[in-house]
């Protein structure tokens, strides 16, 4: 039990966790307030309603409101872009940051090194796999004019593909 791992005076006791786990998780733990009488029950709240209740009601509002914040419908507008789903898809994972990269996989610890395959020197995350590698450079400097080529990689991937989405110019607008 919880309150068996909590001195009198309501301080976590490190003797009866330590010898249990890692560090990491007891990093975690020492971040979390212990267990006092004066706190109340040590329960599960909904923080978007006031009596902090859960209800299906309440999701639905919370999520409507945060849909309605975005003043450009930008979801409508990948939706009805005349690509496969699989792309539609890609662009949600990659502007939400949700790709599984080389960086992402070495944070859960599942590789031992967050380095690009390809070039093997820098990070792995979306924005070197999308315009910094050697590999990624090459394609677009193939398709950019060179006047344009160094402003475009200056641009962060999600305000470029925002951009691009809304502007009549083409696919490869990237003035500032």
């Amino acid at each position: 039990m919880i309150a068996d791992m909590v001195f009198g005076s309501g301080d976590w006791d490190w003797s009866r966790i330590s010898p249990f786990l890692p560090s990491e998780i007891r990093d975690r733990i020492a971040a979390v307030q212990p267990p006092r009488v004066g706190l109340g029950a040590d329960a599960p709240e909904w923080r978007w309603i006031d009596t902090r209740q859960f209800t299906s009601s309440s999701a639905y509002s919370f999520l409507s409101d945060m849909a309605s914040d975005s003043s450009d419908n930008f979801w409508q507008k990948v939706c009805a872009l005349p690509i496969p789903q699989r792309v539609r898809t890609f662009l949600w994972i990659t502007l939400h940051n949700c790709n599984l990269t080389n960086a992402e996989r070495y944070r859960r610890h599942l590789t031992p090194s967050a380095k690009c395959d390809i070039c093997g020197y820098h990070t792995e995350d979306m924005d070197h796999i999308l315009w910094h590698c050697v590999a990624a450079r090459g394609i677009w400097s193939r398709v950019i004019s060179p006047e344009l080529l160094m402003t475009f990689l200056q641009i962060p991937f999600d305000e470029w593909f925002k951009r691009n989405l809304v502007s009549s110019s083409g696919l490869l607008y990237s003035e500032r």
